[in-house]
């Protein structure tokens, strides 16, 4: 599946686009990666529906996980992709 991209696209060259190495990074601890999860529409397309995706299990899991390398924070990565296109000459 695509998205209709109605521009001339522009081809990269050494690293002039696409872009590919864009990354955000964020320091997060567990209740601030619980309230990232909570922001997702995933999240709450579910929990309107009636459907708790982060249970007191799933949490308990995500507890003994985030905390097993004794860092209370970690570094969350969220890839950033783009397309860039022409408009016009």
């Amino acid at each position: 599946m695509s998205i209709d991209f109605p521009f001339e696209p522009v081809d990269g060259v050494d690293n002039t686009g696409p872009f590919d190495q864009f990354v955000l990074e964020k320091v997060m601890d567990l209740d601030d990666y619980f309230t990232f999860i909570r922001s997702c529409s995933g999240y709450q397309t579910a929990k309107d529906k009636g459907v708790e995706l982060l249970t007191d299990n799933v949490m308990d899991n995500f507890k003994v996980a985030w905390n097993e390398d004794g860092q209370s924070q970690k570094v969350a990565r969220f890839p950033i992709y783009l397309r860039i296109g022409k408009v016009g000459n």
